[in-house]
């Protein structure tokens, strides 16, 4: 009976589900009003009399870009190194919020692509799997931490979602370039490992950015880049773009990390110098980094069972070899990394880890694909639960869509009856 569900679901057409997947994302955008550092955010930042969001709001709301680059400027002297982020949040602030439910549903749509394509190679639209389809929004819908303030949220999704999209699509290039540099997928053309004066151009653009993007994240995209950059260099020669894209990239993360407005907040929040102790990491740890991890757990379970069947037939070791376990090591590394930094921050709100279970889904689903490509999973029984497991977790993903809905639903209709 499992089976016949699943082989019916299967039948779906992917451009159905990819809809789906996005009309909902569209919809709890649409329901999601401004709220919070929203109205700090739009008003020039007020960085002569402490910033907007702990001192109340600025002395006069954005009415141009100038106002923003005003604004940004004093935010980084003053309060932060965000800039990219918060520089996208006021833009979309400045033309309106249904601007922005677009540009964030495209936003999402992109990131579920981009996932896909690090785990399938080479990537084709028309060949798009369903069931590989729904992991990742699944994966992002049940595993992200603050699901809402990451992704829904108009300045959180601008430090969150957008931030991680962008880490992503820079990291893009030298995933395909190492896979390319390995003999272990002949289907995959040259041509990711050739640059162009265009790519060049681009991997600047996209280092900085992504460097220039949030803490956690960046720290970690420079270490998988560094990883990426030296499986490339140990079989071919680094080219000009993957050496441009990374310098680009340690100096946006500067610009951020180096903003005189990260140790101006400091000497406010902590007035007689931060301390890190154990206790601030005992509480960083019980508080957010295990939350993160056991709600992430399901995540892990394709990655320890692809260990497990690999070392009890003794082809581990052979295994680092391959492309695709190289890819579920480093990004299960990378899902660890982004929580494990934030430990030694001076605040560690959930939220602020979102792009570690992007990367444990990176990791998970390509675990999957090496499992199914090669039928490790042999047993029978233990093949039946993890499809009946499967059925259960699509039902409930789609019964907690619609409630979600409906109660995003009911919030707007009371927001708008108080504001009439």
């Amino acid at each position: 009976m499992t089976n016949s569900i699943i082989a019916g679901l299967m039948k779906i057409p992917v451009t159905a589900v990819f809809a789906a997947y996005i009309t909902f994302f569209a919809l709890r955008n649409y329901f999601t009003p401004l709220t919070s550092d929203d109205y700090s955010y739009s008003f020039v930042w007020d960085g002569d009399n402490g910033g907007n969001i702990i001192f109340g709001l600025g002395s006069r709301p954005i009415t141009s870009l100038e106002d923003i680059f005003v604004s940004q400027w004093s935010h980084w002297l003053t309060w932060g190194g965000r800039t990219i982020a918060h520089t996208t949040d006021q833009f979309f602030l400045l033309i309106g919020k249904p601007a922005f439910d677009i540009a964030n549903t495209f936003v999402f749509a992109v990131l579920l692509l981009s996932v896909y394509q690090i785990t399938i190679k080479p990537m084709r639209l028309s060949r798009i799997s369903v069931r590989r389809l729904t992991y990742i929004f699944l994966g992002i819908w049940f595993c992200s931490p603050a699901f809402v303030e990451t992704t829904l949220w108009m300045t959180g999704a601008c430090n969150y979602l957008w931030m991680t999209l962008f880490q992503i699509i820079f990291l893009l290039p030298y995933i395909n370039a190492m896979t390319e540099s390995l003999p272990c997928d002949k289907k995959i053309s040259p041509k990711h490992l050739k640059g162009s004066p265009v790519k060049f151009a681009f991997m600047i653009f996209a280092g900085i950015v992504a460097g220039w993007s949030n803490e956690a994240g960046a720290i970690t995209v420079i270490i998988l880049t560094a990883y990426f950059m030296f499986e490339t260099a140990k079989r071919a020669k680094l080219q000009s773009w993957q050496v441009a894209g990374f310098v680009a990239l340690l100096i946006g993360f500067t610009l951020m990390m180096a903003a005189p407005g990260n140790y101006s907040r400091m000497a406010w929040e902590f007035p007689e110098g931060f301390h890190l102790t154990g206790e601030i990491l005992k509480l960083h740890f019980h508080d957010s980094f295990l939350p993160i991890l056991l709600r992430e757990s399901i995540l892990f379970f394709p990655i320890a069972f692809l260990v497990l069947k690999l070392f009890t037939t003794g082809k581990l070791a052979e295994k680092f070899g391959d492309v695709n376990f190289k890819i579920v090591v480093a990004f299960t590394a990378a899902s660890l990394i982004v929580p494990g930094a934030m430990l030694f921050s001076p605040e560690f709100p959930q939220r602020a880890a979102f792009a570690g279970p992007i990367f444990l889904i990176i990791a998970s689903l390509t675990a999957i694909n090496i499992i199914v490509k090669e039928k490790l999973l042999t047993n029978m029984l233990l093949k039946s639960f993890v499809a009946l497991a499967g059925v259960a977790i699509v039902a409930f993903g789609a019964v907690s869509t619609i409630f979600s809905m409906s109660v995003d639903w009911k919030f707007l209709k009371q927001i708008r009856n108080r504001n009439h």
